[in-house]
């Protein structure tokens, strides 16, 4: 065979364009002894690939092949009947996560509502009702504020002191 066109189809094996007779055309020029020195590397490679071609398997291997496609094919069947069920299992959850979440808003929503309605029908009633919560607040703050002072005039008689260590 001549040197371009083995170059040529090793260009188009390369490629994965090569038909089953130019692959073996391949295989015959580099078992045989000509080979140029550039393309050395690749003799092993087709070397290997002849042998294999020439070699015969048993017809136990063969059965025992066919019957382990066999068996993967019956597992590959309960594998996809698992994943429907799963993906089936998990539309109807969802579906039920949403009704849950839908209730609880509404619940939420109405307690909301039920909160924001006027409970007083007397303005006045209202009215003393909002002063007496602000007193309470005004009342918690002052005891808070209270003890704010007491830190404050920790603060200022610690700084007394660091003045009075660098005189």
């Amino acid at each position: 065979m001549d040197y371009k066109e083995v170059e040529a189809l090793l260009d188009k094996y390369w490629a994965c364009e090569t038909s089953l007779e130019e692959e073996e055309r391949l295989k015959d020029f580099f078992s045989g002894g000509d080979v140029p020195e550039n393309l050395l590397p690749y003799v092993p490679m087709f070397q290997y690939y002849h042998e294999m071609r020439s070699r015969k398997t048993s017809d136990a291997f063969e059965k025992n092949t066919l019957d382990r496609i066999e068996k993967n094919n019956i597992v590959s069947g309960k594998q996809r009947y698992v994943y429907r069920l799963s993906k089936i299992a998990a539309a109807v959850l969802l579906v039920l996560s949403f009704i849950f979440i839908h209730d609880r808003y509404m619940k939420v929503k109405e307690d909301a509502i039920s909160f924001a309605k006027d409970t007083f029908e007397d303005p006045n009633d209202a009215l003393d009702e909002a002063r007496r919560v602000l007193l309470m607040v005004s009342s918690r703050m002052n005891q808070g504020t209270a003890t704010l002072v007491k830190v404050n005039e920790f603060n200022k008689v610690e700084e007394i002191l660091e003045k009075s260590k660098t005189q």
